[in-house]
């Protein structure tokens, strides 16, 4: 990325042949740029120096048709304009390895803060910068960051190398939504690079569409020899397309995508490789294993008269692997339909409990949710036996446990109580009473409410900045954006944090509300009142800072 890197630039000598001219008009990302005089000329210079070799310049079309397929698919779903795939090649060329003098790094030229923002991954084993998927989908992410701040996809390519504060102090809010734009001698110096890049290559592929040459796989735990064989490609070729992969095996802890130089582009999802399979070809595979995904994880479906040995054998993965992974043994019964994973299940589920349904036991569950049964099994020790009885709550995660309410902090219930938590199933109130209020409610009467403000949730009020704190460290910390954590404190990206300076996690949004009180009678539950006002159990739970289902005749309790 530009903002964290100088520029790659690449020259040649002369050619004879007629270089691309700049027009007046140029369509960019659903915007008409009208190029003005000096501009023009400028962009033409290095339209003239891109194309001024043609062995240079064909280098770069051929990587481009080898990955541009791939950005297109990527910047299709995910929303991003087509012609940002032009600036891939001003920032590094297209080689997956290029380092700046400032230590970014890849195809996007990411600096290591700014690519773990994105979501990539560095670590001893591998470098997502120069992985073309992973590296195109971070930038993918910041193109719309930086485009929920500008509405404007020509500041979006401002905001790449100066960054999107140093954007908004250059540009201001002058041109935000804009779908016209000028650009003049005062236009700035990398945007006229990139169109200068934009107009070089646009019409170098036939209409911009290259021949594949590179197919994307998902693949977890396994060496790049295994992947050439199974994909019959030479392993140091494959490891030239694939040098973000650093010791020469695919980590476990996630799903990768490993390029394979050979074949059509397909679904990215289609191949999955893994230690102990064997194919080669993406068909071959899901026609053999009718692979499905569950719970993130991939599996396959039992047939009709099948063996645990036979799915094993299906799927081409070693017996022993199977049965660890599916909590079973070798002569386990088995059941047409029922869901058996190809890989390690997980630890826990973003789900915090389930309620059991007749004929069921823990293993039913843990396949049903891809967690271990160990797991599973530690997490249920208050149980007496493996076959549950309907209606049974089973813990899927941690144990929550309760918290003190305290002023403005929103409460955390138990998910395992015996009631319904609400009669749509779905809880829209995310606002809760300040706690020095609810004193006044016993001398309320019941129809009646005093003034109450109400605060918008908050899990974490604030955050209390240590020495060597960056930006950075606490909205990883907080799982918050560093652009959030910027906007909620109006900082901006050369800010310097102070030890001892409270920053905002969240928005304080007061609210009005129509809020009554009602009495509680004897035959009352926590249930029973918020049916009687459509309310769910924990909208009615959080507007009172309650954390148990008590309640005793004559309480007053606030409702919607």
């Amino acid at each position: 990325m530009r903002f964290f890197a100088t520029a790659l630039i690449f020259c040649g000598v002369a050619s004879s042949g007629q270089a691309p001219q700049v027009p007046h008009k140029m369509h960019f990302a659903g915007m008409t740029l009208t190029v003005h005089g000096d501009a023009r000329r400028e962009i033409q210079q290095d339209v003239d120096a891109l194309v001024s070799s043609p062995k240079y310049f064909n280098i770069k079309v051929e990587r481009a048709k080898t990955y541009f397929p791939i950005i297109e698919k990527i910047f299709k779903e995910e929303g991003v304009p087509d012609d940002l795939k032009y600036l891939v090649i001003q920032e590094s060329a297209l080689i997956s390895d290029a380092v700046s003098t400032s230590n970014a790094v890849g195809f996007w030229q990411f600096k290591a803060e700014t690519a773990r923002e994105m979501g990539l991954k560095i670590d001893k084993r591998v470098d997502e910068r120069m992985n073309i998927v992973a590296a195109s989908k971070g930038a993918a992410k910041y193109f719309k960051q930086s485009n929920s701040y500008f509405n404007n996809w020509l500041l979006v390519v401002q905001s790449y190398q100066m960054g999107i504060g140093g954007t908004m102090r250059s540009e201001g809010e002058e041109h935000s939504g804009s779908r016209h734009m000028d650009v003049t001698s005062n236009t700035y110096w990398y945007v006229k690079k990139y169109l200068a890049h934009k107009v070089a290559f646009e019409d170098a592929f036939g209409g911009g569409k290259g021949q594949v040459v590179v197919t994307p796989v998902l693949a977890s735990g396994i060496s790049l020899d295994e992947i050439a064989q199974k994909s019959g490609v030479d392993v140091e070729k494959l490891k030239d397309y694939n040098k973000w992969i650093k010791n020469g095996a695919v980590p476990d802890d996630k799903d990768y995508m490993v390029v394979i130089p050979k074949g059509d582009l397909n679904d990215f999802n289609t191949l999955w490789l893994t230690s102990g399979k064997k194919s080669t070809t993406s068909s071959s595979i899901t026609t053999s294993l009718k692979e499905i995904e569950l719970n993130g994880l991939h599996a396959l479906t039992a047939q009709k008269g099948e063996t645990i040995t036979g799915m094993a054998k299906r799927a081409h993965v070693d017996l022993s692997d199977f049965i660890r992974w599916n909590d079973a043994s070798v002569d386990w019964p088995v059941s047409p339909g029922q869901v058996y994973y190809l890989q390690r299940k997980i630890k826990a589920s973003n789900q915090s409990t389930y309620t059991t349904k007749a004929n069921e036991n823990l293993w039913d569950v843990s396949q049903t949710f891809g967690i271990r049964l160990k797991t599973l099994t530690r997490l249920n020790d208050h149980l007496t036996s493996n076959q549950l009885k309907p209606g049974t709550v089973i813990y899927l995660a941690d144990k929550p446990g309760k918290i003190n309410p305290t002023e403005n902090q929103m409460v955390e219930l138990d998910p395992a109580s015996p009631f319904e938590w609400g009669i749509s199933g779905k809880c829209e109130l995310d606002y809760v009473i300040n706690a020095s209020q609810t004193d006044a409610l016993n001398e309320t009467k019941v129809g009646e409410m005093p003034p109450v403000e109400l605060t918008k949730k908050i899990i974490a009020n604030q955050h209390t900045v240590s020495p060597g704190e960056t930006l950075y460290s606490i909205a990883h910390q907080h799982g918050l954006q560093v652009v959030d954590l910027q906007r909620l404190n109006n900082l901006t990206n050369d800010a310097t944090l102070q030890p001892g300076q409270v920053l905002k996690l969240a928005d304080f949004e007061p609210v009005k509300s129509d809020l009554s009180v009602h009495e509680v009678k004897p035959s009352d539950t926590i249930y029973s009142i918020a049916r009687q006002y459509g309310l769910s159990v924990k909208e009615l739970m959080n507007l009172n800072n309650k954390t148990d289902f008590d309640l005793k005749p004559g309480q007053k309790l606030i409702i919607k």
